[in-house]
């Protein structure tokens, strides 16, 4: 009887806690599970904050539709959106409210917008009807200043490519120095695209034929005070959303932006030294009397009867506001 009291008490003593085995076992599966849920309490977080921007988003078209349509708009007019008080204004917020790192599936920013990260939501309602928006302000989490022609580059929403890379052995475009004097944008290598909104460094003169053609990727470009002729079909078919014509350019060839399907404004700095001669069916095919395009000419009426016939576009494709 002894004996069995002893081994009963010892037995007890060994059933007392955990033995190191059982201990490994539950900090792996312990680790297993953290391991699963962490992934997915980011991409609930990343969910989260995509349904955020997406909401933003609508609220900012919606209230810049209303302001619009309330203040008898005929002209473009461009809006920020205050997420702190749901209006908008022609000022741009003091804060910054967008989170998502990535561009949400869904958005209904352009596709040259940057992402919403530590921005705000800009409108544009054109005076055709269309709405677009971007996201625009603060520095979406990165330390890399803003692209201007004096630097040049190429900004593909918010991914930044500097013009040296652009340009370079490995880069998409091609320059070259065909006459004294001149420094020119000649082509596009094989199998590469050029997406985004492209800032051609000043210094640059010339922009040859074709050489952005069918480019739909291509939604802005910005051309420095050098910039003096865009050569025939230089940007027909590719995917402009604006076009400026800066006051130095002296000559346009044929179609330079004929066929640009998702064009919506122009602005056109008249250059009263040129005769733009070679300039012919410019706009041809941008257009059409149910999706007209705004053209701001700085310029007088006269100027703009010289110059009218080279767009290709008739008078029921476009909103002309004379500029002064």
């Amino acid at each position: 009887m002894k004996k069995f009291m002893c081994m009963k008490s010892y037995s007890a003593k060994q059933r007392k806690g955990f033995t190191l085995m059982e201990l490994l076992l539950v900090v792996a599966i312990i680790g297993i599970l953290v391991a699963i849920a962490i992934p997915v309490m980011n991409a609930q977080l990343n969910k989260a904050r995509a349904s955020v921007d997406l909401a933003n988003e609508r609220s900012a078209k919606g209230a810049a539709v209303v302001e619009y349509l309330f203040s008898g708009g005929d002209t473009e007019k461009t809006y920020y959106f205050d997420a702190s008080t749901g209006r908008v204004s022609d000022n741009a917020p003091v804060n910054s409210y967008g989170k998502s790192v990535v561009r949400p599936e869904g958005s209904l920013s352009e596709l040259d917008s940057a992402v919403p990260k530590d921005r705000y939501v800009k409108v544009i309602v054109y005076a055709n009807g269309d709405v677009k928006l971007w996201w625009e302000g603060g520095s979406g989490g990165s330390s890399t200043p803003p692209l201007t022609t004096a630097s040049g580059g190429l900004d593909n929403g918010g991914t930044t490519t500097t013009w040296e890379d652009l340009t370079g052995p490995s880069g998409s475009l091609m320059l070259d120095s065909p006459n004294a004097g001149k420094w020119a944008v000649i082509g596009i290598k094989a199998g590469e695209t050029i997406n985004g909104s492209l800032y051609i460094k000043e210094g640059l003169t010339d922009i040859t034929q074709e050489v952005f053609k069918n480019q739909t990727g291509l939604k802005q470009v910005y051309f420095p005070d050098t910039m003096k002729v865009l050569s025939s079909r230089a940007f027909q078919g590719s995917g402009l959303t604006e076009v400026t014509i800066t006051m130095n350019i002296d000559d346009m060839g044929q179609n330079v932006f004929s066929d640009l399907k998702d064009l919506n404004k122009v602005t056109w700095y008249y250059n009263p030294a040129s005769s733009y001669g070679s300039a012919k069916y410019l706009f041809t095919g941008s257009a059409s009397s149910d999706k007209k395009i705004t053209i701001d000419f700085y310029g007088t009426q006269a100027e703009w009867d010289s110059v009218k016939d080279t767009t290709g576009l008739s008078e029921s494709e476009y909103i002309l506001n004379l500029k002064s």
